[in-house]
């Protein structure tokens, strides 16, 4: 980024001089020199832009997610390490349910089409107060800060059931999801580590209630 500071310097300089030459001669000296300034300047121009695309290309490529376009794990690592205190923040991990079947069933396009839905309807669902990424695979989570932040999840929460239970792919199949969150304020957690592992930790409690009652559904109807 040094050299595109450098680059956004000369561009002032050239106009300057396109504008003191004419008062310093009027020869054909400086008409060579007036088109010369004036090339530089529209070459540096072009370059400027070139790395601006670059940069902000790298950028996305480094802190987003290439298949969401939500923020990444090292997005929600750097969110992380800013944060100082969990005693106004609130944070929710959840899992997709059977991802692999879905893969293994209707293929990888359509598991692709629900990690986008589900990542879409995230986003959207935390809103502008909260932090929504994808830590990886079929794992995402969401952060909000500030006094309200255990209120802020609560309404994330019922936000998102509503939407993705509404919700359906393109093969009419609905999207099912496991949720843990966890709260500063009334988690007693000593740093943001302990928040989010106590979520992650209800989350999959949460997916073992439903394995757990899917097993007892089938013998039941196995016995009937």
């Amino acid at each position: 980024m040094n050299k595109m500071k450098y680059l956004k310097l000369i561009n002032p300089v050239f106009l300057i001089l396109i504008v003191l030459i004419p008062s310093v001669t009027g020869s054909i000296f400086h008409w060579s020199l007036l088109a010369a300034a004036v090339v530089v300047a529209l070459v540096n121009s072009v370059m400027i832009y070139k790395m601006t695309e670059s940069y902000e290309a790298l950028y996305r490529f480094s802190y987003f997610d290439s298949l969401t376009r939500i923020p990444n794990r090292l997005s929600t690592d750097l969110y992380c390490s800013r944060v100082h205190s969990v005693e106004q923040l609130s944070v929710a991990v959840m899992d997709l349910d059977n991802l692999k079947k879905t893969n293994d069933r209707y293929g990888h396009l359509t598991g692709d089409e629900l990690l986008i839905q589900f990542a879409s309807i995230l986003a959207r669902c935390a809103g502008p107060d909260g932090f929504a990424a994808r830590n990886g695979g079929d794992e995402f989570i969401v952060f909000f800060h500030g006094e309200d932040a255990c209120r802020m999840m609560r309404e994330f929460r019922d936000r998102l059931e509503e939407e993705i239970g509404a919700a359906r792919l393109s093969n009419g199949s609905g999207i099912r999801y496991s949720l843990g969150s966890a709260c500063g304020p009334s988690d007693k957690c000593r740093d943001i580590r302990a928040l989010v592992s106590l979520a992650d930790e209800r989350m999959y409690c949460q997916k073992r209630e439903k394995k757990r009652s899917c097993s007892c559904g089938k013998e039941a109807a196995e016995n009937d």
